[in-house]
């Protein structure tokens, strides 16, 4: 709706006067308003002038306001009413299509002629009181009750598209045409109308048509009905008929003189459609899925057309007349019978391109004209066809052929069949003949040795060439060794080229305009007195010299690959093709021939070649040959020049604007100046002494060529439209490609190339740079190359490619040994090559008042991405935004949130269509609000660093809200303050007591998560407690509220920590713990990946990487915590990646310890897990373009604190009780000792060791874990 639309809606709604008409509709009112002179809303008493309805400009519309409008058009405006539209009582025209009416009262509006209320919502339209309404347009609504009474005046009703389920037209004097299509019909009742000449009722349910009292009846449609028969006899008139796809089985179209199209496609199986009497019809189609049809009857049929889905076809004919032609082709037919009913005539019969594998033809002699070309015929019988004079048989099987019954034929092409021979006595009037092969169809055809043409007097055109056979593996073609032509004076063309023709004698042929003798054995040819040839073509032979004296109307001249040392063509003025490469030529005279256009010369011997008279000139091919120099200053229409391996040193082409393809490799030439040559498309100049070589004034340059020479340095950024670049074998260092982003093939091998990015060629294919000095190669651009060479390149550092070709890139590094170079796909964050992009963001409504810039962003909120078969996530940023990346296709993103029916989503899902790679970008937001009341808060206390005995140990709390209420509250930590020393904490305790901490929060917003940083320094093996390796740090994590939390399981955590002496700085930590009860299966699991720099340079980029195995974790339930630094998380399939983009992670320095980072996550375990069974977690650490550090493997058992029954005794504990040491005895290995309480804590770790000291702990029950090579034990323990 137009802007001052919607400005009156608002200025007048709510405005009403008695003395006015009522309007109750806004718009309605609005669009009455807005009329004017200046559109056509309103039109006056003249019918063609527009008006303003509201002429005193009141804003009101008075009663005789509304009189004044003769013609509303009312269309496309959404109306959903148009109540009051009664008052403009003179209306003539009423135009409301295209609105969201549902009712519709006319029937006041007694003055209307025509009623447009098309695409509308009506069900029901009465318009019996308009007596003097001419055309009713109604189609496109739901209208399932039309009621027309008698109107005198109706010739025109459309109501297609609607639910009519019937109908009845009765005494309507002047209706003329009637369209009720696409309905519900069962049944049309229709009477009294004398003038009505269209009906057309397809797609409807009809199984009866009664047309008997519609004499004017000219074109009749049904198609698409259930029709079973058609009586047509009252409607002589008939010109148009379309009755296809009903249950017709006899049609008799008998009586309908005037009838001129038919169309009655998918009727039953052995239908008879009768055509006499239809002396108007000519054109005839039938498609179905029939296998016998019978046409009786057409007899001014000119074209018949039949189309059927069927492998076995009878077409019974009868009735036709001599000019009729049948089409049947480009089907599935196999097996096809035609069968001439009486003294049937016939022109044409065409059914090629089909299966065929069998034809059959009874009763048709007087076929003039057969096509049955490229079908699978193994045979064919024509002993039936006399007056046959046209035969296209080619392109089939067939190895026999009898055409003594066919004394008229003119016509015969039977190329590309399995003939060995051609018998061709019986037929003299014969003109055309065509027996040659094509290897496009099959490599194996016609194996003709012989031919007899001696009673062929007619014959203007022979052919029996092999067609591009040279060189074909397996062809099997004509073997003709010679040929007797000479009787045939009427000849104009002959074409016997790839045959074994050693003599050839054509002297008498002087109707001959076309001569292809091309790849045979010919030592001599004589051509006096065809002075009619226009072209001659006598390639690969072995003729030494030939007189062409007389030939001045040769246009086109092929004699190359010969033996010819001398060429006379002077004399030939229409020349304007010469090929005579591969010649013995040293000299050329081509004065004179100022026509030529295009001049092969290649391969000879030539010392001079002089082309300044010949303006016209377009193809110069001279390569190949003993040329110094080469004058093109007269030949400004050159647009391809070759001239490779001459002795030029020299190449002028400052004429040559219009040239676009060059190709002067292999020459002597030092200096190369294309600048005037600004249309070049393809520049070939390898294999010369260029130091240098500018294309900066060569815009649509696609090829470039320049190998093999001495170039050090290219500039290519205006080569924009590159596609192969071939620079191999050259002095270059660098090589700059970005501004080519249509490179298909580059081959830059053989250089000093330290570096090549090729990130923006999306479509690169071919891409060869071995032999260089290679440290970094970027080739993430989109696309997979499939012809890829790195080899030699022993300072190679980098690759980075995208991810679906790096297995292969990896495999080739593999193969070359190449073990120092690492590649992966992180030199950018987005993909290679064209991409769109969604951004989106999640906002939290905390007051209700509808998302605004005011609501937080909040990092850290999973949202899903999915096309239906592939499902992504990715995670806000410290900026509330996530970022996905797509190709083209139809998408949908949704939030995934823990509590997600504590919120209301607005969105719950968005739907996003790219229609192409073109970098579009579709942003993306999400509403969420508060659904209830929900409290939820979370804790996680997770080490940043390891313990270790007398260092300091860094820690983190985080905390979070996810539910849906603003929370404040206490955190505590417990923790035993006798074996730590409390450093640092960040921000400072509210209170501090012993072996406690309490932090008081506010406004904790649904979302949002806080941190709390602490350092404790441990006790050493000398303090007292003493805390050795192996020890266990217990931590003990709670936040309030707790009463009513949704989970408040989740409001406390403990951590049980292991003091270790030795650590990896790049780890991951399962905080729950190796061992947990079965009942926790399916339960969260946290996870910290710890990452350190220890390399020599700060880690501009670092990505942590992970393939989560689902058999194990519930990925879908996977939720970020948080991160050290800003990141950004996406998962692609079972790929989990965190990219820390721009970290800038600093090197070590003094004390040599580099920059850390972490990410902190949750994921549930697979529920369908059981006792015994475990999860592991592993992660791959990158640090730019090194090599991936890959960490430990966290790994949690899911087992039941209980002693298992050893029947053999392999495991046993000593002393038991103990105040001291515990021994274990195995007859296996002993990997690890565990402690735990009875509560299933652990306590303490020894590895590798076969006791434990148990002197400190205090006297009660202990569960003892003991891993061996054999498996696991746990044995009950006491501490006296």
């Amino acid at each position: 709706m137009n802007k001052p639309i919607l400005f009156l809606i608002l200025l007048f709604a709510g405005m009403a006067n008695a003395q006015t008409v009522t309007i109750p509709n806004p718009v309605f009112r609005a669009i009455l308003l807005f009329s004017d002179t200046t559109n056509t809303i309103a039109i006056g008493s003249d019918n063609v002038t527009p008006i303003k309805i509201d002429a005193n400009g009141d804003g009101l519309i008075q009663v005789s306001e509304a009189l004044a409008v003769h013609q509303l058009n009312l269309g496309g405006f959404l109306m959903t009413d148009i109540s009051g539209v009664e008052a403009f009582a003179n209306l003539r025209v009423l135009e409301c299509p295209n609105n969201q009416l549902s009712t519709l009262n006319v029937n006041p509006l007694v003055n209307l002629t025509r009623l447009n209320c098309s695409g509308n919502a009506l069900t029901s339209l009465d318009v019996t009181a308009l007596t003097d309404l001419d055309f009713l347009f109604c189609e496109n609504n739901q209208i399932a009750n039309l009621n027309l009474g008698t109107i005198p005046e109706l010739k025109f009703v459309t109501a297609d598209g609607n639910n009519l389920a019937n109908l009845t037209l009765n005494g309507l004097p002047k209706l003329a045409a009637v369209a009720v299509s696409n309905n519900q019909l069962t049944g049309i009742s229709l009477s009294n109308l004398p003038m009505l000449q269209t009906l057309e009722v397809s797609h409807n349910q009809l199984t009866s048509l009664n047309v008997s009292q519609i004499p004017s009846l000219t074109q009749l449609l049904c198609f698409y009905n259930q029709l079973t028969s058609l009586d047509l006899s009252a409607v002589p008139n008939l010109t148009n008929l379309n009755c296809g796809e009903n249950n017709i089985t006899t049609l008799n179209l008998n009586g309908l003189t005037n009838l001129s199209n038919l169309q009655c496609s998918y009727l039953p199986n052995n239908v008879v459609i009768n055509g006499n009497n239809l002396n108007a019809l000519t054109n005839f189609m039938y498609v179905g899925q029939n296998s016998a049809v019978t046409f009786n009857g057409f007899p001014s049929l000119a074209n018949i057309t039949v189309n059927l889905a069927q492998p076995t076809v009878t077409l019974n004919l009868s009735g036709f007349n001599a000019n009729t032609n049948v089409y049947m082709f480009s089907g599935p037919v196999t097996n096809l019978t035609v069968n001439g009913i009486g003294a049937l005539q016939l022109k044409a019969i065409n059914c090629s391109n089909n299966q065929l594998t069998a034809l059959t033809l009874n009763g048709i002699n007087a076929l003039k004209s057969l096509n049955c070309s490229n079908n699978k015929l193994t045979s064919l019988n024509l002993s039936n066809l006399p007056n046959l004079d046209y035969l296209d048989l080619s392109r089939n099987k067939i190895a026999t052929l009898n055409l003594s019954a066919l004394p008229n034929l003119k016509h015969l092409d039977c190329n590309n069949n399995k003939l060995s021979s051609l018998n061709l006595s019986a037929l003299p009037a014969l003109e055309y003949l065509d027996c040659s092969n094509h290897p496009d169809f099959d490599i194996i055809g016609n194996q003709i040795t012989s031919l007899n043409l001696s009673n062929l007097p007619n014959l203007k055109y022979f052919d029996c060439s092999n067609y591009a056979f040279a060189g074909i593996l397996g062809a099997l073609g004509n073997q003709i060794t010679s040929l007797d032509v000479n009787s045939l004076t009427n000849l104009e063309q002959l074409r016997c080229n790839k045959n074994n023709i050693s003599t050839l004698v054509v002297n008498n042929l002087t109707h001959l305009t076309h001569l292809d003798v091309s790849y045979n054995l010919l030592t001599s040819l004589d051509l006096i007195g065809l002075t009619d040839l226009v072209y001659l073509n006598f390639n690969n032979n072995q003729l030494s010299n030939l007189n062409m004296t007389g030939l001045v109307n040769i246009t086109e001249l092929q004699c190359g690959f010969n033996q010819i040392a001398t060429l006379n063509v002077v004399n030939m003025p229409n020349l304007m093709k010469l090929y005579c490469s591969s010649n013995l030529l040293t000299t050329l005279n081509l004065s004179g021939l100022n026509q030529i256009t295009d001049l092969n010369c290649e391969v000879n011997q030539l010392t001079t070649l002089d082309v300044t008279q010949m303006p016209n000139l377009q193809y110069l091919n001279c390569n190949s040959n003993l040329l110094s120099n080469l004058d093109l200053g007269n030949v400004p229409n050159l647009r391809e020049l070759h001239c490779v391996g001459n002795g030029l040193s020299d190449l002028n082409l400052n004429a040559l604007s219009q040239l676009q393809h060059l190709n002067c490799g292999g020459n002597q030439l030092a200096n190369l100046d294309v600048q005037a040559t600004t249309n070049l498309l393809d520049l070939f100049c390898g294999q010369n002494q260029l130091t240098s070589l500018s294309v900066n004034n060569l815009p649509n340059l696609r090829g470039l060529d320049f190998s093999f020479n001495q170039i050090s340095t290219i500039d290519l950024s205006t080569a924009t439209n590159l596609i192969s670049l071939d620079c191999h074998n050259n002095q270059l260092t660098s090589l700059d490609v970005s501004n080519s982003p249509n490179l298909y093939g580059l081959y830059c091998y053989d250089n000093q190339i330290t570096s090549l990015d090729v990130s923006n060629a999306s479509t690169l294919t071919y891409l060869r740079v071995q032999n260089n000095a290679l440290t970094e190669l970027l080739m993430k651009n989109g696309s997979f190359e499939t012809d890829f060479n790195v080899a030699n390149n022993p300072n190679l550092a980098y690759i980075c490619a995208d991810d679906a070709q790096l297995a292969s890139v990896q495999s080739q590094l593999n193969t070359l040994g190449m073990t120092a170079t690492v590649s992966n796909s992180y030199c950018t964050f987005s993909p290679g090559g064209p991409y769109n992009t969604v951004i989106g963001t999640t906002i939290f409504d905390g007051n209700n008042n509808g998302c605004n810039v005011n609501d937080p962003l909040h990092p850290n909120i999973r949202v899903d991405f999915t096309d239906g078969f592939n499902t992504g996530s990715a995670f806000t940023n410290t900026l509330g935004v996530c970022t996905f990346y797509a190709d083209a296709g139809n998408y949908t993103l949704f939030p995934n949130i823990e509590n997600a029916s504590a919120f209301n989503i607005s969105p719950a899902s968005a739907s996003i269509d790219f229609p192409n790679n073109n970098y579009n970008i579709s942003n993306q937001s999400f509403c969420l609000s508060a659904n209830g009341v929900h409290p939820d808060l979370e804790i996680v206390i997770s080490p940043i660093s390891p313990a270790r005995p007398g260092f300091d140990a860094v820690y983190e709390i985080v905390y979070k809200n996810k539910g849906n209420q603003v929370l404040s509250g206490d955190v505590t930590l417990g923790f035993d303050d006798t074996r730590l020393d409390l450093v640092t904490m960040l921000p400072t305790a509210d209170v501090a007591s012993a072996n406690n901490l309490q932090w008081t929060y506010t406004g904790l917003l649904p979302f949002e998560s806080r941190v709390i940083k602490l350092e404790f320094n441990v006790n050493s093996p000398t303090e007292t407690p003493s805390v050795n390796n192996g020890d266990i740090l217990a931590f003990t994590t709670a936040i309030t509220p707790v009463t009513g939390d949704e989970t408040p399981s989740d409001n406390t955590f403990t951590f049980n920590q292991v003091v270790v002496n030795s650590f990896d700085p790049n780890d991951i930590t399962c905080l729950e713990g190796e061992l947990l009860s079965p009942a926790e299966i399916g339960n969260y699991l946290h996870y910290i990946v710890n990452f350190e720099n220890t390399g020599s340079a700060s880690a501009v980029n670092v990505v942590v990487r992970m393939q989560v195995d689902e058999s194990q974790y519930d990925l879908h339930s996977l939720q970020v915590m948080n991160t050290s630094h800003a990141a950004r998380t996406a998962i692609r399939g079972n790929l989990v990646e965190f990219i820390f983009e721009n970290i800038e992670l600093e090197a070590p320095s003094d004390p040599p310890v580099g920059g850390h980072g972490n990410v902190l996550f949750k994921i549930r375990s697979n529920d369908g897990l059981v006792q015994g069974d475990s999860v592991s977690r592993q992660a791959q650490i990158f640090f730019d373009y090194n090599f991936p550090i890959e960490t430990n493997n966290a790994e949690t058992i899911y087992q039941a604190l209980q002693t298992p029954d050893f029947a053999d005794n392999s495991v046993s504990v000593y002393p038991n009780p103990s105040n001291g040491i515990v021994n274990v005895k195995s007859t296996s290995e002993v990997k690890s000792l565990e402690l735990f309480d009875v509560q299933g804590r652990l306590l303490q770790q020894n590895l590798n060791s076969d006791s434990i000291d148990i002197s400190s702990r205090s006297t009660g029950l202990y569960f003892l874990r003991i891993k061996t090579d054999k498996g696991i034990s746990v044995q009950k323990i006491s501490r006296k």
